[in-house]
């Protein structure tokens, strides 16, 4: 959920870019609500999983890659706004696939074999 919904949110950023219109950014930001939807949940969850002895360096992790965005937009934004939402959208997509890479699923996958008992 972490992973796709990043790159849910990247998408949906980046074709800010591309398009015009009150209609198409509707539906571009209905999209980054979507994955947002996924991703800032899972997010907040994700210390309960993590082994106790890095549950509070994994918070700060967390805390610390969140917050740089607003550094990184802020100086993106020097050289204008499409800049910044490029670099944003861009930052956010490559967040998905680094999460896809180095983050393990924690809830094992059920056998959907296993019959309902009454």
């Amino acid at each position: 959920m972490i992973a796709g919904g990043m790159l849910i949110q990247g998408v949906a950023i980046s074709l800010i870019l591309y398009t015009h219109g009150f209609a198409w950014w509707a539906v571009e930001l209905i999209l980054l609500g979507r994955g947002t939807a996924l991703v800032y949940p899972t997010l907040l969850a994700a210390p309960d999983v993590v082994h106790p002895s890095w549950r509070v360096s994994a918070v700060g992790v967390s805390r610390l890659l969140c917050e740089s965005a607003y550094a990184i937009g802020a100086l993106a934004d020097l050289f204008g706004v499409t800049w910044a939402i490029g670099v944003i959208g861009g930052l956010t997509s490559l967040s998905g696939d680094v999460a896809q890479l180095v983050m393990a699923e924690s809830l094992p996958r059920m056998s959907h074999t296993r019959a309902w008992t009454t």
